[in-house]
């Protein structure tokens, strides 16, 4: 956690509250799950 609160500016609160909700897309994101990567990736643009 504490690299990705140097990588973005949102406060590490914020991240400790959100963190299953970020562990949960980074799941899905290195998972062979396609069509729900794709959906991800155009809801994140």
């Amino acid at each position: 956690m504490k690299e990705l609160v140097e990588l973005v500016e949102v406060s590490r609160k914020t991240i400790e509250r959100q963190r299953k909700y970020i562990v949960a897309i980074v799941i899905l994101l290195k998972s062979d799950l396609h069509y729900i990567k794709d959906y991800l990736k155009g809801r994140m643009s």
